[in-house]
């Protein structure tokens, strides 16, 4: 993993790029999630050894990463309608045990800013695409 890392911030750079939106980290709760094969796996321990090679390879080659989504962010849906846009986010209550926030959720995440310290952390991603959608379809209109 630390190799892949390695290529994958040689071809940012040809992109004349900084940072990588990645890894993606989450523990997926639900089986028909529509991301969950964004993640390196369901094994939180495994995430983190993965996650944390990526993050050092990427690294060493002068590129930032962000792993991402910190723990929580399992559920929720944003909707944008018309223009100006509207935003309408939906969210979950998100219940997690405690036992099960620092054994399954937090370990990945430990274990990664422990072993590889990340430049960056994407904690919400939801405001980045609402504000990137939102200018999109303003820079349109112009």
């Amino acid at each position: 993993m630390y190799e892949i890392g390695q290529a994958i911030a040689e071809q940012t750079k040809t992109k004349s790029a900084s940072v990588i939106l990645a890894p993606t980290m989450c523990i997926y709760r639900h089986p028909l999630g529509g991301c969950n094969f964004e993640s390196f796996s369901e094994d939180p321990f495994l995430i983190g050894k993965l996650a944390s090679a990526y993050v050092k390879g990427v690294q060493s080659r002068g590129i930032g990463v962000t792993p991402k989504h910190f723990v929580g962010r399992l559920l929720s849906k944003l909707y944008l309608i018309g223009f100006p846009a509207c935003l309408i986010l939906i969210t979950y209550n998100t219940v997690i045990a405690q036992r099960a926030l620092c054994e399954v959720y937090l370990l990945p995440f430990q274990m990664v800013v422990r072993d590889a310290d990340p430049w960056c952390m994407i904690v919400l991603i939801i405001w980045l695409i609402a504000s990137t959608a939102i200018y999109r379809e303003s820079s349109s209109k112009v």
